[in-house]
């Protein structure tokens, strides 16, 4: 079976999830069947399926007897062959990218979304353990930067600690901020979103 290989700043619990949906990809007409045939995809990064077999919209805003898969990274048209190949006969689609394929002598309109990146700004207080000692705030910023995070993580200051620690100096304090919230110990996340930290988006202060 092809296994998906968690990201260097992917956090154990989330590699070991991708491991094991990963064991999916031979299901023909489940969501987790299709989750795992788009991660194996070539740069997909992640991918979550929704689905909603009753009647009506579910509370994810899925219409009824409809799946709606989110992807992060990938081609659109690798995207929407696989989810062509894999959906059960008769499922309705959604999503806001709409893809054309011709097959078996009909065009075939695939739908998908594309996760929305939520920019999140971190504060980073660290204290010296040295007076003498010289803090690197461009290995902080890019060391918080590399995290990666999924479809529907919520971003947690508590998780972003381990990476950023030194023998230098002691973290004292991270702080998250977005356009809506600001210095809050947890970022909530959407189910079409995913979380984005850059490194000029980081702020460091040593004490």
């Amino acid at each position: 079976f092809p296994v998906t290989i968690g990201h260097l700043q992917e956090s154990d619990e989330s590699a070991l999830m991708r491991f094991l949906r990963s064991y999916s990809i031979n299901n023909l007409d489940d969501r987790e069947g299709l989750e795992a045939a788009l991660l194996a995809l070539t740069d997909v990064r992640d991918a979550k399926v929704y689905e909603n077999y009753t009647n009506v919209t579910d509370a994810n805003g899925v219409e009824a007897h409809t799946i709606n898969p989110v992807v992060i990274g990938g081609l659109d048209n690798d995207i929407a062959e696989t989810i062509r190949r894999k959906k059960a006969v008769g499922c309705g689609l959604q999503g806001a990218v709409e893809i054309t394929l011709f097959y078996e002598g009909m065009d075939r309109l695939i739908k998908f979304d594309r996760s929305t990146p939520i920019d999140i700004s971190v504060n980073v207080t660290v204290v010296r353990k040295s007076a003498a000692i010289d803090v690197d705030q461009n290995l902080i910023k890019n060391e918080l930067a590399s995290n990666q995070f999924l479809i529907a993580e919520d971003v947690v200051a508590g998780s972003l600690y381990c990476g950023a620690s030194s023998a230098n100096y002691k973290i004292k304090e991270i702080l998250l901020s977005t356009s809506t919230l600001t210095d809050v110990l947890i970022v909530p996340i959407g189910l079409r979103e995913h979380g984005v930290i850059s490194a000029s988006d980081v702020t460091v202060t040593v004490e």
